[in-house]
């Protein structure tokens, strides 16, 4: 069933109207900024001149700019005040510092909370956090956050966030200071409480970890809440560590907790919390594998997929359950798309213009300094609301694998990793890179199954066989590549959960988790020996 608020629907029929005033307020605003003089703002009164005088640009042809912003100049791309800079995730490359100024977010103001409250059948019970949120002084200074953690802190001093709906209140939602032991303060808070509506975060993939933690962790957990005593040790701040001994958990509760988790994990989240409604993060074809592995720990209770987001722009937020998708959000910034492999000076078009099918990519004018911006990921369009475009995100521009003009990218690579749950290898993560010192070159894989190695009955080369034929059939360019042998076969090693995070941890092998969002592709050539020997050798550790 399709939900949307009022004031989304409202600017959902009239798409044009909003993106065409946007695009004007902030011409008008920020006609006598440095930026905008270059470009002659002041003369721009329709999108087509806009397309024609001001360039598409990627980060680093703004990056001069941003930076003299950082050092105290005024002026130069913008004349909103900026609140704080947020730092973006780095998965395609060096992190970027972003402007994020107030009139941005009040923009945002609840639009992804909207939709999470529209689904909940009653705001009584307790939600869950996974995500926590880092808090800053008053004093802006250089220090730079994760939009994410900027957005709560300010929805929630702005008083239009009730933070009291969570298990631990502001004391497990935001901190102060870096500490290593908040998953066992949100596992054993949401233990400890019967009543759980929702299990939230920013991605998916912190779901993924939060239940991977408990199936580890929960006897000693449970050991804790019923001697009322934290270990010694817990990286937490005070006002964390008081409010888990305050909690009161009953006898009942704790051998509910033995007697479930005692019978396995599968469909464990409705066993533990009768009442959970949905789960919700961000979640895209980008990440199938982790989607398949919180399934198993959820079986039937729905996902809500919190938004399509970036530190740029808020774009889109969902109507429906179970669904990927997302309705646009217009009144967040001017939006033009480019179709998908056209130049980047190409003819773009407005969300109310675009055909249902096509790819394009985004190109986003905020409310915080950015003008004609690429975000270079590509978008299909699944069908409207109004005039306003429900879309899904596909993959990113240049995240791909490529030896010899195959460019395997996300995309294919997700669904190609995901169907080798057919043949009894369920991957839960996996990082795969090019080696290139091998003639012809190859890709190198570690893939972490579900469960122990030694249920599965596959080795190595078996895996590597599995593979090489999943990427033939989700990549023509491949197969193709393969058999005039341009590409040798995948090389393969696969591992438990636990040792891929060893792994990850020894080689640097996803080199940007933020909020746990893993990297699939690794970016640089794969060091084939060093990640050959860590995994044999970790492989040995655990088997000692």
């Amino acid at each position: 069933m399709e939900k949307i608020a009022e004031r989304l629907y409202a600017d959902c029929i009239r798409a044009d109207e909003v993106n065409l005033n946007n695009l004007l307020t902030v011409l008008s605003d920020n006609k006598d900024t440095e930026y905008g003089k270059k470009y002659g703002f002041a003369d721009i009164t329709t999108p087509e001149e806009y397309r024609k005088k001001v360039p598409a640009v990627l980060y680093d042809d703004i990056r001069p700019y941003v930076e003299r912003m950082m050092n105290g100049e005024e002026n130069v791309l913008t004349v909103y005040p900026t609140h704080r800079y947020c730092s973006t995730s780095g998965t395609t490359g060096a992190a970027k510092y972003i402007p994020m100024s107030d009139n941005d977010l009040d923009r945002k103001g609840l639009l992804t909370e909207e939709p999470k409250n529209l689904f909940l059948s009653s705001r009584d019970g307790k939600r869950l956090m996974v995500s926590t949120f880092r808090t800053y002084s008053e004093v802006p200074g250089k220090q730079v956050f994760l939009l994410s953690e900027m957005y709560y802190k300010y929805i929630y001093d702005a008083g239009i966030f009730d933070v009291n709906e969570y298990v631990g209140g502001e004391a497990l939602f935001f901190t102060p200071q870096e500490c290593g032991d908040m998953m066992y303060a949100k596992s054993a808070a949401a233990l400890a409480c019967d009543d759980l509506r929702t299990i939230e975060c920013m991605f998916m993939y912190e779901i993924l970890n939060f239940f991977v933690y408990i199936e580890k962790n929960w006897r000693r957990i449970v050991d804790d809440l019923r001697k009322r005593k934290l270990p010694e040790d817990l990286s937490l701040t005070d006002e964390a560590k008081d409010y888990l001994m305050s909690m009161n958990v009953t006898e009942e509760r704790l051998r509910k907790i033995e007697n479930e988790c005692s019978k396995g994990f599968a469909g464990i989240g409705k066993r533990l919390w009768e009442r959970l409604e949905f789960v919700n993060g961000i979640g895209n074809k980008s990440f199938l594998t982790e989607d398949n592995a919180i399934t198993g720990y959820l079986g039937d209770v729905p996902k809500q997929y919190y938004c399509y987001s970036c530190s740029e722009s808020l774009i889109g937020v969902p109507t429906r359950m179970n669904e990927n998708r997302y309705v646009m959000v217009l009144r967040t910034g001017y939006f033009e798309f480019l179709p998908y492999m056209a130049e980047p000076d190409g003819v773009t078009y407005q969300p109310h213009e675009l055909k249902i099918g096509e790819l394009y990519e985004p190109i986003i004018t905020n409310f915080s300094g950015l003008y004609r911006y690429r975000l270079t990921d590509v978008i299909t369009v699944k069908g409207f609301i109004g005039k306003s475009p429900v879309i899904e995100f596909m993959f990113r521009k240049g995240q791909a694998l490529n030896i010899s003009g195959e460019k395997v990218d996300m995309r294919q690579l997700e669904e190609a990793v995901y169907s080798l749950r057919n043949y009894g290898l369920d991957i839960e993560k996996y990082s795969i890179g090019v080696v290139l010192e091998d003639i012809p070159g190859r890709y190198f894989a570690v893939l972490a199954v579900q469960g122990e190695l030694s249920e599965t009955g596959i080795s190595d080369e078996k895996a590597s066989e599995l593979l090489d034929n999943a990427l033939k059939k989700c990549s023509p360019d491949f197969r193709d590549l393969r058999g005039l042998g341009q590409i040798a076969p995948p090389e393969v090693m696969l591992c438990e959960s636990s040792v891929f995070e060893k792994f990850v941890s020894i080689t640097g092998s996803e080199k940007s988790r933020t909020h746990g969002k893993a990297m699939h592709i690794y970016n640089e050539e794969v060091p084939k020996e060093k990640w050959r020997q860590t995994i044999l050798e970790l492989r040995k550790q655990k088997k000692d």
